[in-house]
């Protein structure tokens, strides 16, 4: 529901909204296999701390279970799947990963100096009415705008 009203306001685009629910799967599917590597790592170190070494003198067993190398897919031990449903939280990530701007996410990474001349120039481009000006005018702005902070 909450993929359908989001794509609805935004576009109303089938293909998005199918698009961000395989997105939502795959961070349910990530988690769950997270947690069954979690699982799998603990209950090899309680075998391992019991056993005395697992039961390999080399630890190759070990290295295999962790790379993936005995069968299991993504380092996970085979065996039964944990399941879970997908959650809301996976739609959100999907939501805002799928609704996500690029230059929103640049002006983020500026610093706030850089973010305070940006805001300084576009308080100036709106107030003038004018699409340039001069570096010493952008300069003024954002002094200005450092002296209201």
């Amino acid at each position: 529901e909450l993929c359908a009203r989001k794509v609805a306001a935004a576009t109303g685009d089938m293909r998005r909204a199918l698009h961000i629910c395989s997105v939502a799967l795959d961070f349910c599917e990530k988690d769950v296999a997270a947690a069954a590597a979690v699982a799998a790592a603990a209950a090899e170190a309680t075998a391992t701390g019991a056993g005395g070494g697992g039961g390999s003198p080399t630890g190759v067993v070990s290295i295999q279970r962790r790379a993936g190398l005995n069968g299991g897919a993504g380092g996970v031990p085979p065996g039964p799947i944990p399941r879970q449903m997908v959650r809301i939280s996976h739609v959100a990530r999907a939501v805002s990963m799928s609704f996500a701007l690029p230059v929103v996410d640049t002006i983020r990474a500026l610093s706030c100096h850089a973010q305070l001349v940006l805001c300084a120039a576009v308080r100036l481009f709106r107030a003038t009415k004018k699409a340039e000006t001069i570096v010493a005018t952008l300069n003024d702005a954002y002094t200005a705008l450092c002296g209201e902070a």
